[in-house]
């Protein structure tokens, strides 16, 4: 608790919010498009790997914008970081019903897309697919993500 009484510098503040939000937008839609890409190209998915890059983009362009470390800016790093999942998983859902010739502007789709419930599925205990290898797996990266852009925006 500590670490919440130091001073937030006002100079600092500012920057690192708007690279967590400018990193959360530009990167959640890079890598969501290029998520799509590569799974309809090549049929294999990439999202382990595609959180471990997340991870690291948001951790860096955040410890590059402040000059004075203080909690909050880690905790602004993991926001971010799950910000940009999202988006990245909303990129490829609206990308993946638009190539299949399904309005992407339908209610019930934009609903689909936007409901975090579809990009956070792992986290879903009561999912009959809780304890399969894959979901777990994707858990397990997707908290070592939140960790790593914690520890790293240091």
């Amino acid at each position: 608790m500590n670490a919440f009484k130091k001073p937030i510098h006002r100079d600092d503040l500012l920057p690192v919010i708007q690279s967590g939000i400018f990193i959360a937008l530009i990167s959640g839609l890079l890598t969501g498009a290029i998520k799509l890409m590569v799974e309809e190209a090549f049929g294999i998915s990439l999202q382990l790997f595609f959180l471990v890059i997340l991870a690291f983009y948001t951790a860096r362009r955040i410890k590059n914008s402040y000059n004075t470390y203080h909690i909050i800016y880690s905790i602004i790093t993991v926001v971010s970081f799950v910000l940009a999942f999202y988006l990245m998983n909303s990129t490829y859902l609206t990308g993946y019903f638009f190539m299949r010739g399904i309005s992407v502007f339908q209610a019930e789709v934009l609903r689909i897309v936007f409901n975090p419930r579809f990009s956070f599925y792992f986290f879903d205990i009561t999912s009959p697919d809780f304890f399969l290898l894959d979901n777990l797996l994707e858990l397990i990266f997707f908290l070592i993500g939140c960790i790593y852009a914690y520890l790293k925006s240091k």
